[in-house]
């Protein structure tokens, strides 16, 4: 079991309630484990900003296998590219600015070959 995965249960009128122990450990825990090498804390952090990640890049593109593509590229440059990050700016801006340039890009590269 994880450190963002651990499931402790516990009780609420009567019934067993389960939580994600990883929804109470920050981005900057998260990223200090990520950069240790633990693919499944990545994966909590992957869960945290997909959604948010993917409205930027489909309000630039506005085509949403596009934006997809764009939201994959980035959370691959963005494992690939943990240990440079220094954490002068919160874990989420960094990934919506590696984000808006991968949306860019797409855009730029569409309007190329047209």
């Amino acid at each position: 079991m994880s450190a963002a995965r651990a499931i402790p249960h516990w009780q609420r009128n009567g019934r067993t309630v389960a939580y994600d122990a990883g929804t109470f450990i920050s981005d900057e825990r998260l990223v200090a484990v990520a950069k240790m090498g633990n693919g499944t804390v990545f994966e909590e952090l992957h869960r945290r900003h997909a959604e948010k990640v993917f409205r930027v890049a489909h309000r630039i593109i506005r085509h949403r296998e596009d934006g997809e593509d764009a939201v994959q590229e980035s959370f691959l440059s963005a494992c690939v590219h943990l240990h440079t990050f220094d954490g002068r700016a919160k874990f989420s801006t960094w990934l919506i600015r590696i984000v808006i340039n991968a949306a860019l890009m797409k855009v730029r590269k569409k309007a190329q070959f047209q």
